[in-house]
């Protein structure tokens, strides 16, 4: 695989992703590669010389419509763009760069999906541009990713929504501004994922902190 530089065969990709494979293995080789050790060592945030990077090359619009900023056609996914991207940011890095655009790739989906006008209007700009990076709480300590027995509850309040419980491994959940959390709306465990909702969680960015360990959530 070394010798092969890392190629396992003919990817059949046209040319327009061949050309984003092209030009994110650079990204990957040149500006990922030389702060990837450091990063994993240390457990340090994720710095400006890589956020600038796949900022300025629109990595964060890829899963978002042209018509809320990102660089999506209006008219239908690229997931093949996506996972050549992905792929090639992976190949410098999972942590410092491979899973920068995977979390805003699985909110902006779900926001297009099941979200109103005005919180489409409201995030997916700011998270197409950049300017405001997201994590996704799914994780908790007791089940995994096991979605079904997902226990964090939601309680309506007056005025919102309390959420109280515990979860673990949020990937960039310090740095983020947005977080899409997964919560029980309704306490029979039996109807499992049918009893759960989404709901996004704005929050201060702070230094990053090790993602190992449980986080309380507590908000409304």
């Amino acid at each position: 695989m070394r010798a092969q530089d890392g190629v396992t065969g003919a990817y059949l990709l046209d040319d327009h992703h061949e050309m984003m494979r092209d030009q994110f293995r650079r990204v990957a080789e040149e500006v990922v590669m030389p702060l990837a050790e450091e990063i994993h060592r240390h457990d340090l945030d994720i710095p400006a010389a890589i956020l600038e990077q796949v900022k300025d090359m629109g990595c964060f619009g890829i899963s978002i419509p042209e018509r809320f900023g990102g660089i999506q056609s209006d008219e239908q996914e690229d997931n093949l763009g996506m996972i050549v991207v992905t792929e090639e940011l992976t190949r410098g890095s999972l942590g410092a760069a491979g899973s920068l655009i995977t979390r805003p790739e699985i909110l902006s989906k779900a926001l297009l999906k099941g979200g109103t006008e005005e919180q489409k209007n409201k995030w997916l700009p700011q998270l197409a541009s950049g300017e405001l990076l997201c994590a996704v709480a799914v994780t908790e300590p007791n089940y995994g990713s096991d979605v079904a027995n997902m226990r964090l509850k939601a309680t309506k309040t007056e005025g919102g929504w309390l959420l109280n419980g515990a979860k673990t491994w949020c990937t960039f959940g310090g740095k983020a501004g947005v977080l899409l959390i997964l919560a029980r709306t309704n306490p029979d465990i039996s109807l499992g994922h049918r009893g759960l909702s989404m709901f996004l969680l704005e929050k201060p960015s702070t230094p990053a902190t090790p993602s190992t360990s449980p986080r309380k959530v507590a908000a409304s």
